[in-house]
């Protein structure tokens, strides 16, 4: 919440607007495209309708109330987003030229809320992985990341990497400590679009 809350203030009252703004656009930027993208198919159509999402969402921020009873900030956005993406489709078809992608009755089957908070949720992801990666030792992330992305025991990944299982032990759960950290601290700043547990 904090983080939409100082997206809200008046540029005098807050001297960091850009770098928040910046926070803003890395969380919610890449969703957004790749929503648009899996549902227009060419990449500049994806890149122009998240222009324009985002143009929207500028200019509709400081009415924007947070109400958790009607929703989510990230429901917001995602219903912008489709919005816009059947705006765009309407718009191309009555000019006679929309060639790709889903039509209507698709995009509208394929937007549900849920839909948009996976695309969310995994950009969070790769968000607070980047953030934690940068945090611990090349040595821990390596040999968490051999634990974790192959779904493998910890012994097996000593064995492989010839190196003791109490090290990878380890490593497994300072990563992991300091991933659910930056997760956490993500997600006090700003209204999730979905729950994350």
């Amino acid at each position: 919440m904090s983080l939409l809350l100082r997206l809200q203030e008046k540029d005098e009252e807050n001297p960091n607007r850009d770098a928040n703004w910046v926070e803003f656009l890395e969380l919610y930027w890449t969703p957004v495209r790749r929503f648009c993208h899996r549902r227009l198919k060419r990449i500049d159509e994806a890149e122009e309708v998240t222009a324009i999402v985002f143009e929207r969402v500028f200019r509709s921020l400081p009415r924007f109330r947070y109400d958790p009873e009607r929703g989510r900030f990230g429901g917001w956005i995602g219903q912008i987003t489709r919005n816009e993406i059947i705006r765009f489709v309407h718009k191309k078809q009555r000019a006679g030229r929309f060639d790709g992608g889903m039509e209507i009755a698709e995009i509208m089957e394929g937007t549900a809320e849920g839909v948009w908070v996976d695309e969310f949720n995994e950009n969070l992801i790769q968000i607070a992985f980047e953030r934690t990666r940068k945090e611990v030792s090349p040595e821990y992330w390596r040999l968490f990341l051999a634990t974790w992305k192959n779904d493998k025991k910890p012994g097996e990944v000593a064995k492989e990497l010839g190196v003791p299982p109490s090290r990878v032990h380890k490593a497994r759960f300072v990563v992991s400590a300091k991933l659910r950290i930056v997760i956490k601290k993500i997600a006090e700043e700003i209204p999730l679009p979905g729950n994350m547990e």
